[in-house]
């Protein structure tokens, strides 16, 4: 028997619970539209997620499912849900290091993959990894993501000589534009407003220089990063900054969007050994 309900039925505390539920509902639209997309998902992702029918549906690098992820990747472009999962504990298993294992989930049992360099905490960092040049909206249709954005997929980095805790100055990043705008690089000149990497120290920020060359959305690539020898103690972020060349202050993307926590280290100057620096062609994905 079908049973049916009616808001102006329902106790006060059921009705409280109804407006909570609905006041956090959520969509997701193209840049340049207040219509809903096709929020295409499907259960897993390799370390490319497939090129869908649509312009927000781009194929894009997912390095975290890279080992642990299915090799056919989601059909038809977008979200997986087991991808969403590594991002959100920062472990190449789907269900986090705990995981005590199924057999039902080859891919994923025994929690046997590895943490990751980077975890999103914010779900809205997730889904615009996986669609592109997207806005999310609120029930009304107001716009709730910046235009200006990005996330980190991948940070690597050496440790210093008989320091377990330190951290090099030489850093690797994996930088993808998941805003909906062109990122302009040094190679544009003053053309536009150019995008470049910070590191933040401790919760104070600075800038370390423009990206090499432009970024189109939803496009990754790998820029080395130097910070400065630090003092003592301290958690190391990651942040984007664009600026136009007449302009004497950087404007950061961290005003409205998460700042990528890297980790906590110790500080050890004088301590690191670094490989001449050999320019790499990384592709664009």
């Amino acid at each position: 028997m079908v049973r049916y309900y009616y808001y102006d039925s329902l106790s006060l505390d059921q009705q409280l619970r109804v407006n909570a539920a609905m006041a956090s509902v959520y969509y997701m639209s193209y840049y340049d539209s207040d219509a809903p997309i096709a929020a295409l998902y499907g259960s897993d992702n390799g370390a490319q997620t497939s090129q869908g029918g649509y312009p927000y549906l781009m194929s894009v690098p997912d390095p975290i499912s890279a080992a642990y992820g299915s090799s056919f990747g989601t059909e038809n472009g977008g979200m997986s849900s087991r991808g969403a999962s590594r991002w959100g504990f920062g472990h190449t298993s789907s269900w986090g290091p705990d995981y005590e294992g199924s057999a039902y989930y080859p891919h994923d049992k025994n929690g046997d993959g590895a943490f990751w360099s980077v975890r999103y905490d914010n779900s809205f960092q997730i889904l615009t990894h996986y669609y592109t040049r997207i806005h999310i909206r609120d029930t009304n249709g107001n716009i709730l993501t910046p235009a200006w954005r990005g996330n980190v997929l991948q940070v690597k980095w050496s440790r210093p000589i008989g320091y377990p805790d330190g951290i090099c100055s030489r850093i690797e990043v994996w930088l993808q534009n998941t805003g909906t705008g062109v990122w302009y690089g040094a190679d544009q000149g003053y053309y536009g407003q150019q995008v470049g990497i910070g590191y933040c120290w401790n919760g104070t920020c600075a800038k370390a220089g423009y990206l090499p060359r432009t970024i189109e959305s939803g496009r990754a690539l790998w820029v080395t990063l130097i910070v400065p020898p630090w003092s003592g103690s301290g958690e190391l972020q990651i942040d984007l900054y664009r600026q136009w060349f007449y302009e004497s202050n950087p404007t950061w993307f961290g005003y409205a969007w998460p700042h990528q926590v890297v980790g906590v280290f110790d500080a050890v100057p004088g301590h690191c050994t670094h490989l001449p620096y050999t320019p790499k062609s990384t592709p664009l994905y």
